[in-house]
């Protein structure tokens, strides 16, 4: 993943982050994080990104800072989209600009959806956006990492939290769904009583595994029965199954 410098730097947890890491981390959606991050105590959750159009009601999507000049989305986020405008980085609050915040703004260079995306099943939902210029790494704007080495290449993640689910138990919940294709490419994650997920304006967000002092992106917002029902657990993209791609298309 990009330099040495960006993989040195990638996504280092502070002490309280670090700390908190017995517990299940929160589904790494800013929807859900908004009520608790703060700029000093959780750094490591500033570094998502935004899509904007230049617009007065913007569309805004999630996405996450892999190297200094790219971010990784889904795939549905910009399949056919020849109006994305800008990347914000760093951000708390979108409609705020009194929120403690300093964010970092690049505008869209290009953008690359996997040759094999299938806008109606959702297959292969990963994307990456170039940056027109570098985004310069500090305490609050840091690239997360990416899931290269081999045991988090073998890993299923399946049971090391609660709210990861299987996929014999997935593909049970989503039956209803024709076009919900549930293979190794995916993720499945949510409560079975509910009350936490990803949610509208989410897609493309970074769903987060921390192993030591860093955090590793192992998934991607893809899609979901609307938001934190119960016995629906929410799909993303398995991160692990693309980091070949992600590297070919780093240009």
């Amino acid at each position: 993943m990009g330099t040495p410098e960006e993989k040195k730097q990638c996504h280092l947890l502070d002490s309280v982050t670090r700390h908190r890491r017995r517990t299940p981390p929160q589904f790494s959606s800013l929807f859900l994080l908004r009520a608790n991050a703060r700029p000093s105590r959780s750094r490591w959750l500033q570094c998502y990104v935004k899509l904007t159009l230049p617009c007065q009601r913007c569309m805004a999507m999630d996405s996450a800072l892999i190297t200094k000049r790219h971010v990784l989305t889904a795939g549905h986020c910009i399949h056919n989209r020849k109006d994305l405008y800008m990347v914000r980085i760093a951000d708390l609050n979108l409609k705020d600009d009194k929120d403690g915040a300093t964010p970092v703004e690049r505008l869209v260079e290009k953008s690359k959806v996997h040759p094999n995306y299938d806008p109606t099943t959702f297959v292969n939902d990963i994307g990456i956006i170039r940056l027109n210029e570098d985004v310069p790494f500090s305490d609050l704007v840091r690239p997360i990492c990416l899931p290269l080495d081999a045991e988090l290449q073998k890993r299923n993640f399946e049971r090391n939290y609660p709210y990861l689910a299987g996929q014999e138990r997935c593909k049970d919940a989503l039956s209803r769904f024709k076009t919900a294709r549930i293979d190794d490419n995916v993720l499945c994650a949510g409560y079975a009583r509910g009350g936490k997920d990803a949610c509208q304006g989410d897609s493309g967000g970074p769903l987060i595994f921390p192993r030591g002092d860093r955090a590793y992106l192992i998934g991607i917002v893809s899609y979901g029965y609307r938001c934190a029902e119960p016995g629906y657990p929410g799909v993303y993209t398995r991160v692990t199954k693309f980091t070949d791609w992600i590297q070919e298309n780093l240009i």
